[in-house]
């Protein structure tokens, strides 16, 4: 059975001392440790680096390119309303010349007692003063001119423990032209993703996209056992974000769908290719309401894998090839591009 080609190749994030953070334990791994670790691995790739632009360790803030996140202990949640907090604003020139995302960590402990609550947002046209917006402080985080945002619900992102930390394994890639950055977290003791991240250039984007840009959290509860990559939450469960134009031409914010076909035969791989293998399927970003019904474009290295148990069924980490050099790693309902090696593995356990 033939494979579709890599669109993209890939790299796994490292950290200062070189160490692969692709397939890393974090032990008892709390948030605050998680976050900083994703950190180190986007400004630690060899190729195409997110970049920091400014940063808050509650003590010391500023939009100055400074990295103030400089262990996990740098990264703390607001403890009361209005209390200082961390926050960091990382660039990616591949996307766009000035996105930026913005993490920080504004809730209260009595809005997040768990402390996995973090606000994740992203600026087409950049944050702080020098964007037409504020630079922030320990207490509040930059803003950007307001114009060209999208967010996601990051929410209970850590597998909602509610501060029962327990062990999770960490896997942070991202395609060498910095177009694809993604992340999967899951839970040690099961193997199950709890969290599926990803922001990246779509695919053949509409030509009505100014900037294209969609980015995406799934996530699933440690006490559920259920992975986050399931049809019925990528699918059914509008998560993916990203400013498009409406049919009179006017920018806005909107959730997306990503959706594709759940049966085997001969189905389309992507827009351009008939499909001769029966575990890829083609997946597309839509929207269905009336004011931006468009077909927005699909991602790269991204496709559903049939759940025909008869005879074309992948199961999670089944990887393609199965040896040698594997292009592809499967992901609960989902394939993935991976890093086209015969040495690192995406395991979970």
């Amino acid at each position: 059975m033939a494979l579709p080609s890599l669109h993209k190749t890939y790299q796994g994030g490292t950290t200062p001392g070189d160490t692969d953070l692709v397939n890393q334990t974090i032990v008892m791994g709390d948030p605050s440790t998680t976050l900083f670790t994703i950190k180190e691995a986007l400004v630690n790739m060899d190729q195409n680096p997110w970049t920091v632009i400014g940063s808050s360790d509650s003590t010391a803030s500023g939009m100055d390119a400074v990295d103030r996140w400089v262990t996990s202990a740098s990264v703390v949640y607001r403890p009361a309303s209005l209390g200082d907090m961390s926050w960091i604003v990382l660039q990616n020139d591949a996307i766009g010349t000035t996105f930026q995302m913005l993490i920080s960590l504004e809730d209260s402990l009595a809005g997040d007692p768990g402390r996995e609550n973090i606000n994740i947002a992203f600026s087409v046209t950049g944050y702080g003063a020098a964007n037409g917006g504020t630079d922030g402080d320990t207490g509040t985080s930059p803003t950007s001119n307001g114009a060209a945002t999208f967010s996601l619900d990051a929410s209970n992102w850590h597998g909602a423990e509610g501060g029962a930390d327990t062990d999770k394994v960490l896997s942070v890639i991202m395609s060498t032209d910095g177009e694809v950055t993604r992340f999967i977290l899951s839970q040690k003791s099961t193997g199950i993703p709890v969290a599926g991240f990803g922001v990246e250039v779509p695919r053949l984007p509409s030509g009505q996209w100014d900037t294209p840009a969609v980015a995406y959290l799934f996530k699933s509860t440690a006490a559920s056992s259920l992975s986050c990559f399931s049809w019925e939450i990528v699918q059914d469960t509008e998560t993916f974000s990203a400013r498009v134009k409406d049919q009179s031409g006017v920018n806005f914010e909107t959730l997306l769908r990503f959706v594709g076909p759940m049966s085997n035969g001969s189905e389309m791989v992507d827009e351009n290719q008939i499909g001769i293998n029966p575990f890829f399927h083609g997946g597309h970003l839509i929207f269905d309401g009336q004011t931006a019904g468009y077909d927005w474009g699909t991602l790269f290295d991204c496709y559903w894998v049939s759940r025909a148990v008869s005879g074309a069924h992948a199961a999670d980490l089944d990887t393609f090839p199965a040896t040698g050099e594997r292009a592809f790693v499967c992901v609960g309902d989902v394939v993935w591009g991976w890093l086209d090696d015969g040495a690192t593995d995406l395991s979970y356990t």
